[in-house]
């Protein structure tokens, strides 16, 4: 297989995303540390059957390795006493009733964070992350739209999308508390 991306850089880089140490990937994958060292430092390729328990583990799409830096999918985590979003090994600071210009502004940090996008570059929200906006945001505020536009780097289209996702999960919250 020819990267234009090293596969070992690629898949090293989305276990430090996930905040993961070899020691742990090896737990969670049942690939042995000294293999996990051994495809990141680009001494051997991974069977077929590692490469598939790693990107699953690691929450990414085996598909896009080729084409640049793995960034994994992750949920989500918000942890209600410290008021800590964590998505893999980015975290920011979010206080249950914030602002939609707040939330918005400090995910939009977290995600581009987690996958080295750049300030202008949208950052695009992924299923897993949809319940903890819905969980975070003010789903009946007008300018909604327009601070997703702002932080998230999204066209007006886009943002149309992202509201109707995200307002699509919120009536399913209810139900799980």
């Amino acid at each position: 297989m020819n990267h234009s991306y090293p596969l070992g850089d690629a898949l090293r880089d989305a276990r430090l995303k996930l905040g993961w140490s070899i020691e742990r990937a090896s737990e969670e994958t049942e690939v042995s540390a000294r293999m996990l060292r051994h495809i990141e430092d680009g001494i051997r390729l991974p069977p077929v059957t590692v490469l598939t328990k790693l990107t699953s583990a690691y929450g990414i799409d085996p598909a896009r390795l080729e084409q640049r830096p793995a960034s994994p999918r992750v949920a989500p985590v918000f942890d209600d006493a410290s008021d800590q979003v964590t998505i893999g090994s980015a975290s920011v600071t979010i206080a249950t009733g914030s602002s939609n210009d707040h939330v918005l502004e400090m995910f939009g940090e977290a995600l581009r964070s987690l996958r080295d996008l750049e300030p202008h570059q949208p950052a695009y929200i992924r299923d897993p992350e949809l319940p903890m906006l819905a969980r975070l945001l003010d789903l009946d505020d007008e300018q909604l739209a327009f601070d997703s536009m702002h932080h998230l780097g999204l066209t007006w289209m886009e943002a149309g999308h992202f509201l109707a996702a995200v307002r699509s999960v919120q009536p399913t919250l209810g139900a799980q508390q």
